[in-house]
């Protein structure tokens, strides 16, 4: 098993030793048992680069936001929220925070801006965001400040 923080946090894991044949009736509730978490499984892979062009921000705001809490992955903050992680980059591309660039999700200006920080973790580059970002989610893209 891989027992590391992250994989406790975003992935359904087991580690068993048997062979099949063995001990068929476990090999077979095994199998459908690894079928079903493959089905409810969101299939995510992430590359992330930064964004050197400018996108173009509101100048007049109707909401002031500063970043604050610890700083949560993209995918931990879906979980914390009860959503797909597929859901949440979703939302934080319509707000222009990230932009997919071929299979790349790439942190914008304005992500920047609202806090969004790209970090290393074993896995590779991954987008943290202070924890209070969920409280902004659900607004438009106009509504954002910046």
């Amino acid at each position: 098993m891989n027992l590391y923080q992250f994989s406790q946090e975003n992935n359904n894991e087991m580690g068993i030793h048997f062979t099949k044949e063995e001990d068929p009736e476990l090999y077979k509730k095994t199998n459908e048992e690894v079928q079903r978490l493959l089905e409810i499984s969101d299939e995510i892979i992430i590359s992330i680069k930064k964004v050197e062009e400018e996108t173009p921000l509101k100048t007049e705001t109707k909401l002031s936001y500063k970043p604050s809490g610890k700083n949560v992955s993209t995918s931990a903050l879906a979980k914390e929220m009860k959503i797909s992680s597929k859901e949440l980059f979703a939302k934080f591309e319509k707000l222009g925070l990230i932009t997919k660039n071929f299979d790349e999700w790439e942190l914008t200006k304005r992500g920047e801006k609202m806090g969004g920080q790209i970090k290393n973790g074993q896995y590779g580059q991954y987008i943290a965001w202070a924890e209070n970002i969920k409280d902004i989610i659900d607004m438009s893209a106009d509504d954002l400040p910046l």
